[in-house]
């Protein structure tokens, strides 16, 4: 091997690679990336709960008013823990044709049901103070009398990261509350 021939691979071996001012460009924009891409994905997160929080609540807020104007029908709300669906149902108080109390879907609303967000589940369901929960069973309930009445209720939702939405629904006016965090039991009925 000659001396040009060492000459010319010298060159070809320190222009290969990169320099030390390339591979800091090429760290800031990924961490520019990651700056900018983990806050986006998080409020994307915070949506989906807040969503799922929001619908939920009219839910409850269309038949509590259902319930208000209507003696005949016994109304509803079937919580599905697994498929994190709640379904609308009614059952016919003036119905004399049957022996067994079937609920039936309101598809007028929501008889399909309705599907949480991506990402949110029913984390508890507390009924007149009762705890339901997934572990405990597949489905809650919750009843709306006739002239509107429901027991007092408490919907928690939880997202993947953890954060807790708190669903409430006053009794007698059928008004629902939505706070962005886990609010105790005990702390809702002192009023807080």
């Amino acid at each position: 091997m000659g001396i040009s021939q060492m000459q010319t691979l010298k060159r070809r071996c320190s222009k290969s690679g990169f320099t030390l001012i390339e591979l800091s460009a090429v760290v800031f924009a990924l961490a520019l990336i990651v700056l900018i891409g983990v806050p986006v994905i998080r409020s994307y997160t915070d949506l989906n709960l807040r969503t799922g929080a929001m619908r939920l609540s009219g839910s409850l807020r269309y038949v509590f008013n259902l319930s208000a104007f209507r003696s005949d029908l016994l109304y509803r709300i079937r919580i599905n823990f697994k498929e994190r669906r709640w379904y609308v149902e009614y059952l016919d108080l003036q119905r004399k044709d049957t022996e067994t109390t079937e609920y039936l879907p309101d598809n007028s609303s929501t008889g399909k049901g309705l599907l949480l967000p991506q990402g949110v589940k029913f984390k508890e369901v507390f009924i007149n103070g009762e705890s339901i929960s997934s572990e405990v069973t597949d489905e809650a309930f919750v009843t709306f009398f006739p002239y509107g009445y429901v027991p007092p209720v408490v919907i928690y939702l939880e997202n993947r990261r953890g954060d807790v939405y708190t669903i409430t629904i006053n009794s007698f006016t059928g008004i629902t509350k939505i706070f962005d965090r886990e609010i105790k039991i005990e702390d809702i009925y002192k009023g807080t």
